[in-house]
């Protein structure tokens, strides 16, 4: 069993249980309710982390567009106990039964469907949830949605519940009949079910006029519940059907608590995965609403809370304090005024160590630092005992007792108002003692105290941070904010003052105290003041600091809208050259064939148009291709001078100083700038610094060139054509063409059959075909691959 990290005092003192009570208010089951109520404290830094990491995801499937959201969960033991006990279950039982099974399927689908990286812990949780589909579907099939058992959950029950209708309607007929006979002995006409049988009433003197049976009368006996002997043997029937029916429908449900109970372990296992995740779900809903974060976790690098707020104060009034200490330091001094808060700071720095030693994040900025520890105590209030007789002083002095017998290098120690209920004198000097014990005993601890002589102590001992509630003097109010390095002022003459007594009574006031105590207060006052005015400073340049970022975040949305708009743009283009290459071929092949059948200047102009928007098509895939694949730099190849592609400006510029990732100075067209890593890429070729060797240019051959339109055979051998022919082949599927023309002339018509009957036996050629007469006829051979 693992050891307690505190005790039922420090419980208390902390509020830990009213914390749990507002985090179960976000459960949907009382099984999420009940793993709430049982979070404790763990020292177990793999325990902590993984539970603050499944809370963290369950709150990231909160925020997604479709959120996650936990369905009602019903409580199966109880239910198991009735199966085992007192069998069968009711017919509503197994709605809930389904409700929850299907949550349970539900959840581990919406987990499991997400990305892996996004639900590490989750998903081992929902894994283990078992669907139990045929449960599912028995139940499914045997109750409907009013948790009433189908009609046709049988055929035995469809046929009963058919023949009871059946007998119900003769039996009405019968009754109607009676009716429409005897109109002056009835009192309605209507027909009742009195004693599971139809009968109809009648006056009460019409008893020993007709042959009936009286099942009764009204409650002034002028009505009689009359069944004609008629209609006595139907009703003998309509009962056995009842009761052969309500058998029947608990046979059905015997059967299905036989196979709830059959699934006994899996329902176990669910309910307490899905306990689990109601436990997950309502922390993060808490953390999510209270504007949570979970802190970095140290063994021994001290607190550091960032703008806290005391998760059980009014959440729109509360003052954020923000705390550090215990890198250098072993401990905390809080001083300042009553009611200032300094017994809310030191309730913040224990309660916030229980939540996240207990799985909850707490309601402070996300770079916030805590410890863990292996104990943790506080004495903290008043706990004056009555019937031990016992003043307030000595229940602090019984408690810290215990607190020394207990604590270690590895605990947390909170002490409120030390040494305070005795002398002042002796409550100091007890309380100098107690400071003392703690550091030997090198534990983490904070105190709050009033007492001069302490508040000295601590600020000259390297080994002690000391820290003051902000007091208004003007306003006669504490403001709430903690000071850091600067021993609290009682206030007590200022507020006397302003209160409205007599200037001569402060100054006597003041006469009392010896020098070197004004002294102490003046340089105090004088503290208070700069890190007022360093506290404001700090809020300005964090204001600028907001706003910048802002800044910022506008100027990256406008350049990856930019940057959007110009890929856009490039796409439009290409799709705009895309539709000109098309003409182009078109116009080309047209061109070719109008130079076969025109005089010779025709052929000429139009040979030369062909090669004009070659010339066009080439030049268009060759800058679209640099502009697409320009590649990007990596930052220790930066140089200055060295030439770059901007592609926020569209233009080329040399690097002139590189200081960062973010911040690289370029120069372009003369004019000066600063832009990121990602804004740059090398620039084309012709852009680049002559004799650099490192760049090179790429040649082609000619058979790896761009495809011509046709080819020219003539003259060749068969071998030399075949070649010539594979390789045009291979540039037309270079280039992304499907058709080709071979000029081979007509002769023997031998290089024709032979070309023809290669290009059939391959798998790349769709069709190949002579053209007509007016485009070459069986001098070329044309194909489709």
């Amino acid at each position: 069993m693992t050891e307690s990290v505190t005790n039922e005092r420090t419980y208390r003192d902390l509020e830990f249980e009213k914390l749990k009570n507002i985090v179960k208010d976000f459960s949907v089951s009382s099984l999420g309710s009940k793993r709430i109520e049982e979070l404790a404290p763990s020292s177990d830094r793999q325990e902590i982390e993984q539970q603050l990491s499944k809370v963290e995801e369950c709150r990231g499937l909160l925020e997604k567009p479709e959120p996650f959201k936990l369905g009602e969960i019903s409580e199966f033991k109880p239910l198991i106990k009735q199966a085992e006990e007192h069998p069968p279950l009711e017919a509503t039982d197994f709605l809930e039964i389904n409700g929850t099974l299907e949550v349970g399927q539900e959840t581990r689908q919406y987990i499991l469907d997400q990305p892996a990286d996004e639900t590490t812990y989750l998903a081992e949780l929902a894994e283990n949830i078992h669907p139990l589909e045929d449960l599912q579907t028995e139940i499914k099939s045997k109750i409907d949605r009013r948790g009433e058992i189908r009609d046709t959950a049988t055929a035995r029950l469809f046929n009963l519940l058919k023949e009871k209708r059946e007998i119900e309607s003769e039996i009405k007929e019968n009754l109607e009949g009676f009716l429409e006979n005897h109109k002056n002995l009835i009192q309605d006409r209507v027909v009742v079910q009195k004693s599971n049988r139809l009968v109809v009433p009648l006056i009460s003197s019409a008893k020993e006029r007709v042959d009936c049976v009286i099942h009764g009368s009204s409650n002034s006996g002028r009505t009689l519940f009359a069944e004609p002997s008629s209609a006595v043997k139907l009703n003998n029937k309509l009962k056995d059907l009842t009761s052969e029916i309500l058998e029947e429908k608990k046979r059905i449900r015997r059967e299905l608590t036989e196979l709830f109970k059959k699934h006994k372990w899996e329902l176990n296992q669910n309910q307490k995965i899905l306990g689990e995740l109601d436990s997950i779900y309502a922390r993060a809903r808490f953390s999510q609403r209270r504007s949570c974060s979970s802190p970095k976790l140290t063994d021994d690098d001290g607190i550091a809370l960032i703008d806290a707020r005391h998760p059980l104060l009014d959440q729109d009034e509360v003052v954020p304090i923000t705390i550090k200490f215990g890198r250098t330091e072993k401990g905390a001094t809080i001083t300042g005024p009553n009611t200032g808060g300094k017994t809310v700071t030191l309730k913040t720095i224990g309660l916030f160590t229980l939540m996240v030693q207990s799985g909850i994040p707490i309601p402070a900025h996300q770079d916030s630092r805590v410890e863990i520890y292996h104990h943790v105590f506080s004495d903290i209030g008043d706990e004056q005992s009555i019937e031990q007789s016992l003043s307030t002083f000595s229940s602090h002095m019984g408690n810290i007792v215990g607190i020394f017998e207990e604590m270690d290098s590895e605990s947390l120690v909170l002490l409120d108002e030390l040494g305070a209920g005795t002398d002042p004198e002796e409550g100091a000097a007890l309380g100098l003692a107690i400071l003392e014990t703690l550091l030997e005993a090198e534990t983490r601890f904070a105190v709050t105290t009033h007492f001069t002589a302490i508040k000295n102590f601590s600020f000259n001992h390297p080994q002690l941070a000391t820290f003051s509630v902000d007091f208004d003097p003007e306003e006669l109010v504490p403001t709430y904010h903690i000071l850091e390095g600067v021993p609290g002022k009682s206030n007590a003459f200022i507020i006397a003052s302003r209160l409205g007594l007599g200037d001569e009574i402060i100054s006597k006031a003041e006469e009392f105290l010896d020098e070197g105590k004004i002294q102490a207060e003046n340089i105090i006052k004088d503290l208070v003041k700069e890190k007022r005015k360093i506290r404001k400073k700090g809020k300005e340049i964090d204001e600028k600091l907001t706003k910048a970022k802002k800044v910022k975040q506008k100027y990256d949305e406008k350049l990856d809208k930019l940057q959007s708009d110009q890929k856009n743009a490039l796409r439009s283009e290409l799709r705009t050259l895309d539709k000109f290459i098309e003409k182009a071929k078109r116009e080309i092949e047209k061109a070719i064939s109008s130079a076969r059948n025109s005089d010779e200047e025709g052929a000429r102009e139009a040979l030369k148009n062909v090669k004009e928007l070659e010339e066009k098509i080439e030049k268009g895939k060759e800058a679209l291709s640099k502009e697409e694949t320009q590649p990007s730099l990596k930052l220790e190849e930066l140089k200055p001078g060295q030439p770059v592609s901007v592609k926020s400006t569209g233009g080329t510029g040399e690097i002139v100083r590189v200081k960062s990732k973010e911040e690289i100075e370029i120069s372009v067209n003369g004019m000066k700038l600063t832009t990121e890593l990602s804004d740059l890429r090398r620039p084309p070729e012709k852009a680049r610094k002559p004799g650099n060797k490192s760049e090179s240019k790429v040649n082609y051959s000619k058979s790896s060139g761009p495809a011509g339109f046709e080819i020219n055979v003539r003259g060749m051998t068969v071998r030399e054509a075949i070649r010539e022919v594979d390789k045009y082949v291979d540039r037309l599927i270079r280039s992304e063409r499907s058709k080709g023309r071979i000029l081979h002339g007509k002769g023997s018509g031998t290089l024709r059959r032979n070309i023809r009957d290669h290009l059939r036996s391959s798998n790349l050629i769709k069709k190949c075909y002579g053209p007509p007469p007016s485009e070459g006829g069986e001098g070329v051979t044309v194909f489709e691959l």
